[in-house]
């Protein structure tokens, strides 16, 4: 029997490391998949929910994202 280790649960807020502005979204559920893999599905506003893997998920917001600051931009000041 294999045993499921969730890196976020249910009511987590996380943020996509690709969404540009960062939004605050709640994991409303976590799929354990047959192949061992992982899913969860976030919620942002009252009607939108997304699934996304780990890989996708962070549980800090990337300021530097958020205030449309390049990496490289704040290394060079």
């Amino acid at each position: 029997m294999a045993t499921f280790i969730s890196e976020y649960n249910n009511g987590d807020i996380v943020f996509l490391k690709t969404d540009p502005e960062q939004n605050e979204r709640m994991v409303t559920q976590v799929r354990f998949k047959g192949n061992g893999a992982i899913s969860y599905f976030l919620a942002y506003g009252a009607t939108e929910e997304t699934e996304h893997y780990a890989i996708e998920i962070s549980s800090k917001k990337d300021m530097f994202k958020a205030l449309n600051i390049s990496k490289s931009d704040e290394q060079c000041k």
